[in-house]
């Protein structure tokens, strides 16, 4: 098990400080750990299409359609954080390139859309273990000047942070197959 605690201690000992034992203590390094977690993993899910935060869904229509431009809009799920994949039809073969996002909502003249997203995952213990460890290093390069007094050890922490969160992210792709599509008809024409 870990926790919210456990990651931000790990970002604190790369930046030589005492751990924390709550978000909450009310300590320098407890209040700016509170103020970052959210937004840095937050910040981190965007970066990358991670298979631990992978949700699909078919999306509810909003009663009210927009009031020019399309016919439908769809309400985005409450742990939304970007798009992966659009599909018109639940088969998920063919992306639809047909829509655009507004606000919470995604508008398009289909009439139905299904949607693979990336979502807001808070708990830590459903976090990929490298990706704990590349939040790790994305606190600790913010709390590096704050904590540390330090902008060579901010550049040595986000030098480390960019290298440990491309292996991450390479191992995390690597759980995928290729994804296949059918040829294109002007493909098989020429062919």
């Amino acid at each position: 098990m870990t926790s919210e605690v456990a990651i931000c201690n790990a970002a604190l000992a790369k930046v030589s400080n005492n751990r924390i034992a709550s978000l909450a203590e009310g300590s320098t390094a407890g209040d700016l750990c509170n103020e970052m977690y959210g937004r840095i993993r937050d910040r981190l899910l965007r970066r990358h299409i991670w298979n631990f935060n992978k949700k699909r869904v078919k999306l509810a229509q909003l009663s009210a359609p927009p009031v020019f431009g399309w016919a439908h809009a769809y309400q985005l799920p409450s742990d939304w954080l970007r798009n992966i994949a659009v599909y018109p039809d639940s088969a998920g073969v063919s992306q639809t390139h047909g829509y655009q996002v507004e606000g919470r909502a995604i508008l398009s003249d289909h009439a139905n859309l299904y949607l693979v997203y990336g979502a807001r995952i808070t708990d830590p213990n459903d976090f990929d273990e490298m990706f704990r460890e590349a939040l790790a290093y994305a606190l600790a390069v913010e709390l590096a000047v704050p904590l540390a007094k330090s902008a060579t050890l901010r550049d040595r922490m986000n030098e480390a942070f960019q290298a440990y969160a491309m292996e991450a992210q390479t191992i995390d792709g690597q759980d995928d197959p290729p994804e296949y599509r059918p040829e294109s008809g002007w493909a098989e024409v020429r062919n």
